[in-house]
């Protein structure tokens, strides 16, 4: 995820055109691997009214305010902003990511990365606070050469009154906490005196690691605490961190949720990352906290509110049942989220008619795990039923919901 180490931008007049890729003479000449991405654009690309500005010594003064970038194929657009010491730096910059992918850094006066948003959405967004007055450059540039038009919002604000909300707003208090699946997750945005707080829903005896950090800005304090009381009264463990990663783990955990608070003493908000896992109890493989759930007949019922279970579990030579009513109409849908680094589950949504088993659909492997998806005609009960590989431990999540 970085941008193009070599690009070309050519205008054919007559084709065909080639393209030669070679080991630079003098270098080593070992066997290598590279991404080739080519695009056409028929026509030429418009240029923007900020060009020229394809490196950080043609980057044009802007101030604050909207301004449009068109990033062609292999091209970057650079620009340069001026902040005071106690000022954050906002960018937004918003694209259609379905027309080319566009990414964003920010470098200080000496040309040294300071920041970054390298996202595969529509939106690439950097907070950035600085810690003294000078100038920042800002590059747009297209992933892997890809191009693409984008409006670039930068805004300036006082550090000591800012506060921004991050994809997970609001989860300020116990009650508001996002259930997440294990993952590491990137550029939170933390606020002096308001907490971020997050779930997970674990089995009994297992263990909870959770690390933080800032994200850029070295130095900021950051803390989190975890608490498994349901009244955040007694907390399991403190964790204070204020540059590399710093892990909080818990102690041998009750079945049920376990909630952490991620916190700053300071006076300034700024991003953070996280991430978090559970293991297992020593020892032989032991059933989930829904056991047993191996047959239609203690299939465990599902509430489509419900939309996330974590920590699911499936000991070798196991299954899992689960039961969900399906509306009329409604397009129902369920993804298994199983780990990477273990055998991939198989899944199926399943009619149980006079103790006929029938299936409905089976499930089709995406990117993030097994996807079960059907529209049901009729408001009635179907069963989803999960498998895992002979002789293998599989945990996973479920998302369920109807739309």
């Amino acid at each position: 995820n970085a941008p193009p180490t070599e690009s070309l931008t050519h205008t054919v007049t007559q084709g065909p055109a080639y393209l030669k890729v070679s080991i630079p003479s003098g270098t080593f000449g070992s066997e290598q691997t590279y991404g080739l991405v080519v695009h056409t654009s028929k026509g030429g690309c418009p240029l923007d009214s900020l060009e020229p500005n394809n490196s950080a010594d043609l980057s044009p003064f802007v101030g604050s305010g909207e301004h449009t970038l068109t990033v062609c194929p292999g091209d970057q657009d650079w620009l340069k902003v001026s902040a005071n010491a106690g000022e954050t730096l906002l960018l937004n910059l918003e694209f259609q990511h379905q027309y080319g992918d566009l990414d964003m850094r920010l470098y200080d006066a000496t040309q040294s990365l300071v920041a970054q948003s390298e996202t595969a959405t529509s939106a690439e967004y950097i907070l950035y606070n600085a810690t003294q007055a000078g100038v920042y450059y800002i590059q747009v540039y297209g992933y892997q050469g890809q191009h693409n038009t984008g409006k670039l919002n930068i805004q300036r604000v006082p550090t000591n009154s800012l506060c921004v909300p991050d994809m997970f707003s609001p989860n300020q208090g116990l009650l508001s906490a996002n259930l997440l699946p294990e993952n590491i997750y990137w550029d939170l945005s933390i606020c002096p005196g308001k907490d971020d707080w997050f779930r997970l829903d674990v089995n009994s005896g297992e263990r909870v690691s959770v690390g933080v950090a800032p994200a850029y800005q070295k130095g900021l304090p950051i803390q989190v605490q975890m608490f498994q009381d349901g009244e955040a009264k007694y907390p399991l463990g403190t964790l204070a961190a204020d540059d590399s990663w710093t892990v909080l783990e818990s102690p041998s955990l009750k079945e049920g949720p376990v909630w952490w608070r991620v916190y700053t003493p300071g006076a300034v908000t700024f991003n953070y990352d996280m991430w978090f896992y559970a293991t297992d109890p020593p020892g032989f493989c032991q059933d989930d906290r829904f056991s047993p759930t191996t047959t239609p007949q203690t299939a465990l019922k599902l509430s489509n509110e419900v939309g996330f279970v974590t920590r699911l579990k499936i000991c070798p030579g196991g299954e899992d049942w689960f039961k969900i009513d399906g509306e009329a109409f409604n397009e129902l849908y369920v993804y298994v989220y199983g780990f990477s680094d273990e055998a991939p589950l198989t899944a199926r949504l399943v009619q149980i008619d006079d103790n006929i088993q029938s299936i409905v659909v089976d499930g089709q492997w995406t990117t993030n795990g097994v996807e079960l998806l059907y529209l049901p005609e009729e408001n009635r009960e179907y069963y989803i039923h999960v498998m895992g590989a002979l002789g293998s431990t599989h945990h996973y999540d479920l998302v369920i919901g109807i739309d």
